[in-house]
């Protein structure tokens, strides 16, 4: 957050990686408990981007959606009990379609209520697919430097 806090690239991409702290809970995790991290998360990052309740509500919108993600990305075998979401256990592609989505819906919440009028939706389109693109490609550099690997 300290770092990608005030990034903005021609106020078109607003890299925020902290949603994936919600999308790498456990799989089983029950979904009021889901949200409610997820609303502490919002609530944590709002206060220091002084956002009145933005980051909360995009991030309780994606945990919300985050079982029915789940659900249409599911393996033909089902999930482990108490998988944890990664590209090691679950593949590449299913990481990838699963986060693409969760972050495309997280950011198209986001922006759509940080403008709250449909004058500019296209370019209010525009930034929330090259602020998915750029989100989706810091998070799996992320999990390619920092996400454990089996042994």
């Amino acid at each position: 957050m300290l770092v990608l806090d005030n990034v903005e690239l021609h106020r078109l991409v607003r890299p925020l990686i902290y949603p994936l702290i919600i999308l790498l809970l456990p799989i089983a995790m029950p979904g009021a408990l889901v949200i409610i991290l997820s609303m502490v998360l919002g609530l944590i990052i709002d206060v220091f981007n002084d956002t009145l309740g933005l980051h909360a509500s995009a991030c309780v919108f994606m945990a919300f959606c985050r079982p029915f993600v789940l659900s249409i990305f599911r393996p033909r075998g089902g999930y482990e009990q108490f998988a944890m979401p990664s590209y090691q256990k679950l593949g590449l592609s299913w990481f990838l379609r699963y986060v693409g989505l969760s972050i495309f819906l997280f950011n198209a919440f986001f922006f759509l209520v940080e403008a709250f009028n449909f004058r500019f939706i296209h370019l209010t389109l525009f930034k929330i697919i090259l602020s998915t693109i750029f989100c989706l490609l810091l998070i799996l550099i992320h999990q390619m430097l920092f996400a454990r690997t089996k042994v």
